[in-house]
């Protein structure tokens, strides 16, 4: 198939509207507040330093190794929150077969038994959670939250670009692994990044001339972060205000607070070229002949500074908070 020149570049041009909207209202910032003080389930979480808490709009994820654990929103003037079931199934069950005779399941316990306290009010009972999560988080989701426990400045994970579908193309939500805040001359910027393990060769690696897939990918991000510029900085803007707001972040995060005080009513910016973080490789794999020729390429397209490798996420710090 031949495509037209100009049609190719109106389509490249054509701006990629999206939704985004981060920020919690004033009520549910103070609604959180009373919770936290009530010393139930929302400051066990909150307490839980190896919890992410992300917000959207004008509800909270909670993440722990990628995966959401919780959401939190407002319903009817309070504060409400859920949780997938599969988290709540306890992992230490001494037995945990189900026996069957004829047609009829003996469990092992009772019914009630096999699943964690929901909501999560104790510390043990956020323990109980996190240990359930991590049959489902991958290599990738786990590096990224060492990532995430290295760098304090970081604001956002999992963050989706909603864009809807049209007569040709079904309705899809981009998501670029995490954004840090990071300070500048007289203001601030939100800078994202886009992680990868080093085994990811379909994303890596392309043969000859060819662009890799991830390059495509962060490209793409480039784009949506240019065509929807004010809403993303007007949205940060909000989120910054709300980190400082609630209670029970401070204590979690002190640099990070430190942080947002320092920037607060000055200019923020985002940064509309992400970074790519690469992890998960020996000194053999990174200085093999293969994968020579493929970095080269990386940095080619995106440029040195955009080009991050690491070995092993744990204290990968350079070009996020140093």
């Amino acid at each position: 198939m031949v495509l037209d020149a100009e049609a190719v570049l109106t389509e490249k041009d054509e701006p990629m509207v999206a939704t985004f909207n981060r920020g919690l209202d004033d009520h549910l910032v103070e609604a959180l507040n009373d919770e936290y003080h009530k010393a139930g389930w929302w400051r066990a979480l909150m307490d839980e330093k190896a919890l992410f808490v992300a917000i959207r709009e004008n509800r909270l994820n909670v993440y722990y190794r990628g995966c959401s654990l919780a959401e939190v929103w407002m319903q009817d003037g309070q504060v409400v929150g859920r949780v997938h079931y599969k988290y709540l199934l306890r992992p230490s069950i001494a037995t945990p077969y189900a026996e069957w005779v004829d047609q009829t399941y003996r469990l092992p316990v009772e019914p009630q038994e096999l699943f964690a306290a929901s909501p999560p009010s104790r510390a043990t009972e956020v323990e109980t959670l996190k240990t359930a999560v991590k049959p489902y988080a991958g290599g990738e989701k786990t590096g990224v939250q060492r990532i995430i426990e290295s760098n304090r400045n970081i604001i956002d994970v999992e963050i989706a670009f909603g864009i809807p579908g049209t007569e040709t193309m079904a309705p899809s939500a981009p998501r670029v692994d995490f954004a840090a805040l990071k300070v500048l001359d007289g203001g601030s910027e939100v800078v994202f990044y886009e992680a990868k393990r080093f085994a990811d060769h379909g994303a890596l690696r392309a043969e000859g001339r060819r662009t890799p897939n991830v390059v495509e990918q962060i490209d793409r991000y480039s784009k949506l972060l240019r065509d929807n510029c004010q809403k993303v900085v007007d949205s940060y803007g909000r989120v910054c205000t709300n980190l400082l707001s609630l209670h029970g972040m401070e204590e979690r995060h002190p640099e990070r607070h430190a942080l947002l005080q320092r920037i607060a009513r000055k200019p923020l910016s985002i940064n509309p070229e992400p970074k790519l973080l690469v992890f998960g490789f020996d000194s053999d794999q990174r200085d093999g002949h293969a994968w020579k020729r493929h970095w080269k390429r990386l940095v080619e397209l995106l440029g040195e500074e955009r080009v991050l490798l690491k070995g092993n996420s744990k204290d990968f710090r350079r070009g996020i908070s140093t």
